[in-house]
């Protein structure tokens, strides 16, 4: 089982838009079964694969009991897809945690258990934005961090802050982090963009997906519907580019092998 962490210090950069259509792009994949693991309080991610907000899931992950993990999973729109909704009590979980010894090792202990089900292929989790215990955890759980950015300065604010931070995590408790890429979403037609995203290649190299995402209305109206867009119109150019990206993924954490 291969934990994929999305995150990004800064919002607003199409993370859980990400985070939502790669689970459902590599639950399509090869038939994969895939366990999207919300841990944003606004629960985005969640909405866009049809699962309604639910509180409640720190504490599922404080106990760590496996049993309750399993009946809390809700099915999502796509057929391979299980979802462990966050909701707004995450918002608060920096101060619960506080009491916690160990904080940063619940995410990893929690999916540690669901590793002995076999049934389990890929996990995604999309996290809050920021720096926090809670996404601590998810990248000492994590086998690879992605930091969705978009091809503008605003959008690139916060970039090497997350990059830094699963960086260290990987030197100091998470060994099997494979390390950071970085995925261009929200891509425009512009030629501003496209010497951004020139710029950055040259500067990350092989650190940056192949693919790109576009920017589309599509993705609002596959969000209105709460379906990914890759279901809601698998034949829109960023629905292709979605799918392209996951096939990298799978690729790179030798799912299937």
């Amino acid at each position: 089982m291969k934990v994929v962490c999305i995150h990004t210090a800064k919002g607003g950069v199409g993370k859980s838009t990400a985070a939502a259509n790669l689970a459902a792009s590599l639950a399509v994949l090869e038939k994969q079964n895939v366990l999207l693991l919300d841990l944003d309080a606004q629960a985005s991610a969640s909405r866009l694969l049809g699962v309604a907000p639910k509180e409640g899931l720190l504490d599922v992950l404080i106990e760590s009991d496996t049993a309750t993990l399993v009946q809390r999973m809700e099915k999502g729109t796509v057929s391979g897809v299980r979802v462990l909704a966050g909701g707004g009590d995450l918002a608060t979980a920096e101060r619960q945690l506080a009491s916690e010894a160990g904080a940063e090792q619940l995410v990893r202990l929690a999916l540690d258990r669901l590793r002995e089900d076999s049934r389990w292929d890929a996990v995604v989790i999309d996290c809050a934005p920021g720096v926090s215990a809670l996404n601590v955890g998810a990248l000492v759980a994590a086998s690879l961090h992605v930091a969705p950015c978009e091809p503008s300065p605003l959008g690139m604010a916060g970039l090497t802050e997350s990059i830094d931070l699963a960086s260290t995590v990987g030197q100091r408790m998470n060994p099997q982090l494979q390390g950071s890429k970085v995925l261009l979403s929200r891509m425009p037609r512009t030629r501003a963009a496209r010497l951004i995203e020139a710029g950055l290649r040259e500067q990350l190299g092989e650190q940056m997906y192949r693919t790109t995402i576009p920017e589309r209305a599509v993705v609002v109206e596959a969000s209105a519907e709460k379906i990914p867009v890759i279901a809601y119109a698998p034949e829109a150019p960023v629905s292709v580019a979605f799918m392209a990206w996951a096939r990298e993924v799978y690729e790179e954490l030798g799912l299937g092998s």
